[in-house]
């Protein structure tokens, strides 16, 4: 019985060292999905799909240059179903975001080895269009699609859950800028006009690339 208790303290002392190191690999790359909410300007008077109806499907790569800052990329499709068109919209938001590890500023790791918090903030570009919907003479790049500007912030608490797999759930809120269409793809009365969405995603990443970032 004894040599147990030692066998368990060992394994947890051991899961514990890889969950306090897990924020310092300087790599990663992750996915994550869940939904938008609070979209505007929208012309339907019943936003589809609800918070809780998987809409929105993220990939993301990032890379720590130390053990606080670091940098995120991510693309994240939209895909916007509402009662006013027959087809869905569909949103491709590319983004690059400033990242910050909160959680090791604060010293998560004083009363716990395996949860993490980073921020992020960042600008982006996105493409909002809809199936077989052409009719864009605003359109600056891509055929067929209203083009924007987005600027985003987020938070992410995390919890690692083995040496380099973590799940993660991230709320971000976003402005979107010069847009001349609304969500629904509806010409807008005053055109460039600032919108805004916000999503509400869960997700997994892999670290790797050391034990500490540099």
């Amino acid at each position: 019985m004894k040599k147990v208790f030692i066998i368990a303290i060992g394994l947890g002392l051991s899961f514990s060292a890889f969950s306090q190191n897990l924020m310092k690999n300087p790599w990663s790359i992750g996915i994550n999905f869940g939904s938008q909410f609070g979209m505007t300007p929208i012309t339907s008077s019943e936003e589809v799909p609800q918070v809780y109806e998987p809409s929105v499907f993220q990939i993301n790569a990032v890379r720590m240059f130390n053990d606080n800052l670091g940098i995120m990329a991510a693309g994240n499709l939209h895909f916007i179903s509402t009662d006013v068109t027959e087809n869905s919209s569909s949103l491709l938001n590319l983004q690059l975001h400033a990242l910050w590890n909160a959680g090791n500023t604060f010293n998560f790791e004083s009363f716990s080895d395996k949860l993490g918090l980073t921020m992020h903030a960042g600008i982006g570009g996105a493409a909002l269009w809809q199936k077989d919907y052409f009719e864009t003479p605003d359109s600056r790049l891509i055929k067929g699609a209203d083009e924007l500007i987005t600027l985003g912030v987020g938070i992410r608490p995390q919890f690692a859950v083995s040496e380099c797999i973590a799940i993660n759930l991230d709320y971000s809120f976003n402005l979107s800028l010069n847009q001349d269409r609304d969500f629904d793809m509806v010409v807008l009365n005053n055109p460039e006009t600032t919108g805004q969405f916000m999503t509400l995603t869960l997700g997994v990443s892999y670290h790797f690339g050391g034990k500490s970032a540099e």
